[in-house]
């Protein structure tokens, strides 16, 4: 793992090649963010802008070069709230047991976040360059590694589900996938985009406030002058999400290139691919132990929310361990994840999950995942949004 990707945005000039082999058995920089404390132990890696590295988990290759078919490829996009995190939450020891081993490929990247990623003066959604350019490359070079290009499936965490279904419809990114996985975001969510004068406005108030003089000098000037660091940011506790429910920074949807349309447009016009959409069964408990600390109700109560919020697809899907307790699952956490990667490298290999899982229709069933398999099941989640709709419409 640990090859090197540069964005068509920022870098023209040719890839620098070299004839020795590199050594890539760690993972590589991390993209620039405020790290949380107990990061700096755990992730094995410093935050950079030198951080457009992808990581590639495959099986060993029987054959060496090229071949015009290989072996299906997952193509992760880490979330964060666009500001924060990394591919790092995926670890190798769990991921190739639990996914490689299947004979598939696994491919994750880092990108730009926060301010280096999608704001200041200038192009727009750099971090969506990035992670196009790592789509690319990947599309490119998989062969190398076993993969078949024609068999890439797009696949995203939280905010990495929004940026899987950006790129799915952007017009730069046809054909450069087979299908696509979203789990806990989609671009129809409130926090998927911007505007970009919203984040400009941002970017300016975040300069002052770091040493920019607004008559003195220009604002790109100032930004490539100082240390990335100070343009960190975190997602935790940040007021922007729990009072607007959007961040500062992220994608804009104006930027006419990327986005070359709006998203509702671009929603009818793309191809259509085979995909997965799901989430917890209590999404939103995650963002409410973040921002406010104290869960109230029954004990009872309390402990039925914790059954599944945001990031649990995480933990079953591949065995990450994101939101578990330290010690890890229980046995019936293990047969969950077990169960649950059989769907996943089924649906990646071939577009169908298999068991009892079918496409949706007219009664907006899901797909439940239980102890030892999984069923087709009506979602109290989509009788809440439901209630939410009827809501909102009285509210217009």
């Amino acid at each position: 793992m640990g090859c090197s990707n540069s964005s068509s945005k920022i870098d023209s000039e040719n890839p620098e090649i070299t004839e020795n082999p590199v050594k890539c058995q760690k993972y590589p920089n991390r993209s620039v963010y405020k790290e949380i404390l107990w990061e700096r132990f755990v992730r094995g890696s410093k935050t950079s802008e030198d951080c457009l590295y992808l990581n590639i988990f495959a099986p060993k290759i029987e054959n060496q070069g090229p071949t015009k078919s290989g072996l299906p490829v997952l193509f992760f996009i880490h979330g964060g709230g666009f500001i924060m995190d990394s591919p790092q939450i995926l670890f190798p020891a769990k991921i190739c047991p639990q996914l490689v081993s299947k004979r598939i490929i696994v491919v994750t990247f880092h990108y730009r976040l926060g301010l280096l990623g999608f704001a200041g003066p200038g192009p727009k959604n750099l971090g969506l360059w990035d992670q196009l350019e790592a789509l690319k490359w990947t599309h490119e070079n998989i062969g190398a590694f076993g993969g078949d290009a024609e068999n890439i499936t797009i696949c995203g965490h939280s905010a990495g589900a929004v940026a899987a279904d950006q790129l799915s419809l952007s017009p730069h990114a046809s054909g450069l996938f087979a299908r696509k996985i979203l789990m806990g975001g989609t671009a129809e969510c409130r926090w998927a985009t911007r505007k970009s004068e919203e984040v400009d406005e941002y970017c300016e108030k975040w300069a002052e406030r770091i040493g920019w003089k607004r008559n003195a000098e220009e604002l790109a000037g100032f930004l490539m002058r100082i240390d990335a660091e100070k343009l960190a940011s975190t997602m935790l506790l940040n007021s922007d999400f729990p009072a607007k429910c959007h961040f500062a920074v992220g994608p804009v949807s104006d930027d006419g290139d990327f986005f070359p349309q709006d998203i509702d447009v671009l929603r009818k016009t793309a191809p259509r691919v085979p995909q997965i959409i799901g989430g917890g069964k209590y999404e939103s408990l995650l963002f409410h132990a973040i921002y406010w600390p104290k869960l109230r109700g029954t004990k009872k109560q309390v402990e039925n929310l914790l059954e599944a919020p945001h990031t649990t697809d995480l933990t079953y899907f591949f065995d990450a361990n994101y939101m578990r307790a330290v010690g890890g699952g229980n046995a019936e956490d293990a047969r969950r994840v077990r169960n649950a990667a059989e769907y996943l490298v089924n649906f990646v290999k071939c577009g169908e999950p298999g068991g009892e899982w079918r496409e949706i229709g007219d009664d907006l069933e899901v797909f439940g995942f239980e102890e030892n398999s999984g069923s087709m099941q009506t979602s109290e989640f989509v009788e809440r949004m439901r209630k939410l709709e009827e809501l909102l419409r009285n509210v217009e």
